[in-house]
């Protein structure tokens, strides 16, 4: 029962590793600006994001390493030479500087080369207190763009004659030159260790999802978007870049088997694929990739205004480029000063891009001005005074009072009295013309009756008294009679 138990503690807590994936910065105990360690790879777009890198230092007081060539070069400069020179330049750097210091160059923090170990030294102890950085790429794209710039892929000139090598020779470049671990040999800490890079690093840019990248980066270290604006460091290619052309399907059918398996050879598998459903033959740069995918996924759910940030800084970079980037307006304005470089073919354009930035916040700020001026307070108080008018206000306590009295006129008021008084006898007297004009028309109508003495003694007729319908008149009398009754009533009237 005892082993059972064990496995089944031992498959608990796979599955509490595998359930997801930890946001970028995760156990990073430091606030920025801090160190900086930015490990950059080769085809991930390491030039343009390292000069990103550097120029957030330049602008927060984080001095980045700049190597320089020694005065002789050493005989095993391309054995080990120029890594060892780099590597003892920044010991020496090291001791030089009294801030914040930064690293970006394309260096293995376990080195590739034997004997330098003692040199790698200061770098190791970098790591380990530094923000750690770096960025990787979708495997097969990037096989294609190595193969291309270093490889047989693609049409270039060499010795004056064109070639364009086989699909064959390309799929044997790649597995045998280049291999399918470039990437994770690049960035990884330590040799044969089991730990992934990505998991090494506090935040994995994705090349494929630059923009994506970039914000969550500004978002998670509290930056402002303008920091991380960039101008693409390669947008042209030449003899020694030429352009790729359109691969075969025996090609991409070759590089997925390569990096993702067999099981993966007519379709990419899904993405960020879970580690416990990685085929076994899955390569170390496609695991490398998903667990890269999966971290930064995890940390743009973390970013709740994520979406909004991004459409904004998308906005800000297209119009960044069209004034920055080679041939904009700005840049040509600027002249060379507007493409220069903060190291070798990193942070080019900086000058153009920090002015573009300066000058836009300043409008900003100026809009926000006229937003807070004196007469747009004064126009925004009128507005609420106009809408809600002080409830103590004498001027709006009379209007109200006024305006109730004229709704409700006061009951004892000696005008009202008599207007009441002098419609009561408006009354009276259309009673009694109206009751004379009843006897009349009945005195017309029995013109041989004599009219009561009691009914003509009295003025007086009861206003309840309902008035009879007049008979016909008799022949004669009731011509007159009728002529005297409509002069009576015009005469009334």
């Amino acid at each position: 029962m005892r082993p059972c138990i064990i496995l089944a503690a031992v498959g608990a807590i796979a599955a509490a590793q595998e359930k997801e994936a930890r946001p970028w910065l995760a156990g990073f105990g430091r606030t920025f600006p801090c160190d900086v360690l930015f490990v950059k790879g080769k085809k991930v777009a390491g030039t343009t994001l390292g000069g990103v890198v550097r120029r957030i230092g330049k602008r927060h007081g984080v001095d980045f390493f700049a190597p320089t060539m020694p005065s002789q070069v050493p005989r095993d400069w391309r054995s080990g030479g120029r890594e060892r020179w780099v590597l003892e330049e920044f010991g020496r750097f090291l001791t030089r500087s009294k801030g914040l210091v930064g690293w970006g160059q394309e260096q293995t923090l376990s080195p590739r080369k034997k004997g330098l170990a003692e040199s790698s030294g200061p770098l190791q102890a970098l790591a380990a207190k530094a923000l750690r950085l770096t960025a990787v790429r979708d495997p097969v794209k990037h096989a294609i763009s190595a193969c291309t710039h270093f490889g047989p892929c693609g049409k270039r000139s060499s010795g004056g004659s064109a070639y364009n090598a086989t699909s064959e020779a390309r799929l044997s470049w790649v597995s045998n030159d280049m291999g399918t671990g470039q990437m994770s040999r690049f960035v990884a800490h330590e040799p044969d260790s089991s730990q992934s890079p990505a998991d090494f690093y506090h935040a994995i840019f994705v090349t494929d999802r630059l923009d994506e990248s970039l914000v969550a980066l500004a978002l998670s270290l509290k930056l402002d978007l303008e920091d991380v604006l960039y101008v693409s460091a390669k947008t042209s290619h030449t003899q020694r870049r030429p352009k790729t052309e359109a691969l075969d399907r025996d090609f991409k059918q070759g590089l997925r088997r390569a990096f993702y398996g067999d099981q993966y050879t007519n379709s990419e598998p899904p993405l960020p694929l879970p580690r416990s459903k990685r085929p076994a033959d899955f390569s170390p740069d496609a695991a490398l990739y998903h667990d890269a995918v999966a971290r930064l996924d995890a940390t743009i759910a973390s970013l709740p205004t994520f979406e909004v940030h991004l459409r904004r800084f998308r906005k800000m970079q297209g119009r960044l480029v069209e004034a920055c980037a080679r041939g904009g307006a700005r840049r040509a304005r600027l002249g060379r000063d507007a493409g220069a470089c903060l190291y070798g073919d990193q942070g080019c354009g900086y000058r153009c891009i920090d002015e573009w930035a300066a000058e836009r916040a300043k409008r900003l700020a100026e809009r926000r001005d006229r937003g807070n001026s004196p007469f747009v307070d004064r126009a925004r108080e009128m507005a609420r005074e106009a809408a809600a008018p002080a409830p103590d206000s004498p001027f709006v306590d009379r209007a109200r009072e006024m305006a109730r009295e004229a709704a409700a006129p006061a009951p004892d008021s000696p005008f009202i009295d008599r207007a009441r008084e002098m419609a009561r006898g408006e009354k009276r007297v259309g009673t009694v013309v109206t009751s004379l004009l009843e006897r009349f028309r009945r005195g017309g109508a029995t013109a041989a009756s004599p009219v009561a003495t009691s009914e003509s003694a009295s003025p007086r007729v009861e206003a309840s008294r309902p008035v009879a319908a007049p008979a016909a008149p008799a022949a004669g009398a009731g011509s007159v009679q009728q002529s005297l009754l409509d002069k009576f009533r015009r005469s009334a009237s």
